[in-house]
Parts: structure tokens; C-alpha cells; sequence
């Protein structure tokens, strides 16, 4: 049960805000862009550590990780797009073609099962503090930079797209 409250406050938090950042007359996903640079993505991850902290206690837990990949991957595929938090704006990146619009059951548990796997691997179990936290989300960032430019576009960006939004092998 307390899996299921995590998920649900980690989809509330992040949802409101994405919706509580963005300009009233714009798109609240943010403008969308088209290139993201590791500086952008290391204030993402020091913004989204707090949202996806739901106890407040400073680190990560299994439990919130878990949760917090399975609901980035539902909402990547409902709303076709993931928002970055630079700090002082929000700005999205769109689904790449072939990205399904849905986690289905199966993917789901397997989504879980992955990051249940890839927690233990990065921490040996003991959680994610801000620190680690910010490493770990550039290490993602890295893994799609193909050409070491600190900036993820075209392809790379599309492939970073899928990872998130479990829409690849490439998480396992």
C-alpha cells in the first residue's frame, strides 16, 4: 500500500509542478525544445530530488525510486512529453515516433523490477542523497551523449526520450 501512496504523491507533486511553473498562457510542460544541455540537466535533478523525496528525509529510497520511474515513464507516454526544470524556466522535450502511448500492466512491473535492479546497483541499497542523486542523472545524460558535447540532440535526445519513458531495452 505505501507503494502505491509514493507513486500517487510523486505523480501530484510533480504534475502540480510542472503546472504551478509554467506561464499561465503557455504550455504547462514548458516551451518545447529540441536540445538539452548537461548544465540544464543537472538543475533538472537538483529540482526534481525534492519532488521525488516524499518523506523529506534527504535520500532516496527504493520505494521512491521505484515509483518515481514507473510514474516518469506513465506520464512521458500519457502526455507525449518530459518536462526539464532548469530553475528558471520549464521546458519540454516530445515524444520521439514509436513511443507508445501507454505502460501497460507487464510493462509496468517490469518497469519496477528495473529500477528496483538498477537502484541496488547504483547504491549497494542505501539510497540516493542530493549528491548522488545529481551523479546519477548526469551518468543517464552521459550514457546519450554519443558525441561528448554536453548537449543531447536529434538522436541522442530521442534515445534519452526512451529511456525515460521505458520505451527501450536500453533501461535493463
Amino acid at each position: 500500500m505505501s507503494k502505491y501512496f509514493t507513486a500517487l504523491g510523486i505523480a501530484v507533486v510533480t504534475f502540480s509542478s510542472a503546472a504551478t511553473l509554467a506561464n499561465v498562457d503557455g504550455d504547462a510542460f514548458g516551451e518545447e525544445t529540441h536540445s538539452v544541455s548537461r548544465q540544464m540537466m543537472e538543475m533538472d535533478a537538483i529540482q526534481s530530488f525534492g519532488r521525488i523525496d516524499i518523506d523529506r528525509n534527504g535520500v532516496i529510497d527504493m520505494d521512491e525510486f521505484r515509483a518515481q520511474a514507473v510514474v516518469y515513464a506513465e506520464l512521458a507516454r500519457l502526455n507525449r512529453k518530459i518536462s526539464v526544470d532548469t530553475g528558471d524556466t520549464l521546458i519540454s522535450i516530445s515524444a520521439p515516433r514509436g513511443v507508445a502511448d501507454r505502460v501497460d500492466p507487464t510493462e509496468r512491473a517490469a518497469i519496477d523490477a528495473i529500477a528496483r535492479r538498477r537502484f541496488h546497483l547504483e547504491t549497494e541499497g542505501t539510497g540516493f542523497d542530493r549528491q548522488a542523486w545529481a551523479k546519477y542523472r548526469l551518468a543517464r545524460f552521459e550514457e546519450f551523449d554519443n558525441n561528448d558535447d554536453d548537449i543531447l540532440s536529434g538522436a541522442e535526445l530521442a534515445g534519452f526520450y526512451r529511456a525515460v519513458s521505458f520505451s527501450t531495452s536500453s533501461n535493463i
